[in-house]
């Protein structure tokens, strides 16, 4: 006579199983992963190499906001109060004489504590911004 009721082994059984079931599946999909699901990168324009022997590695624009780190580094580093930055626009990086550029546009706290909207132009070399200057339509 069979009991209404599965036994709890039997519960802690199948829980394993789709457990095991799901755990290979994500490690297959790993694996096929692995070599060809990031995104390749485009290939370089001659004129990136050579700004790249220049001004060093061209920094890269965040594909979520289209932010740049090394000035987000640099404001955090920089600005009266770091935690009050609003990011608002970022332009793509480009190349301008010996160094890679990119515009951006923030919101943040000056030292009286009142937010004020800049934008700015920031220089980068070798991963650093080296100058900035407000940007000028």
């Amino acid at each position: 006579m069979r009991k209404a009721k599965d036994k709890p082994e039997s519960h802690l059984a199948k829980n394993l199983a789709v457990i095991g079931i799901v755990y290979s599946f994500i490690m297959v999909g790993l694996c096929y992963c692995e070599g060809g699901c990031t995104p390749s990168t485009p290939p370089k324009s001659q004129a990136d190499i050579k700004q790249e022997l220049v001004a060093g590695p061209k920094p890269v624009n965040n594909a979520w906001d289209a932010s740049v780190i090394e000035v987000k580094l640099f404001l955090r580093e920089n600005l009266n109060d770091p935690d009050s930055v609003q990011y608002l626009e970022w332009s793509p990086v480009f190349a301008y004489d010996e160094y890679w550029s990119v515009r951006c546009k923030y919101r943040a706290k000056n030292s009286f504590g009142a937010l004020i909207l800049a934008e700015k132009l920031f220089y980068i070399q070798n991963g650093k911004v080296v100058h900035f200057e407000d940007y000028e339509k």
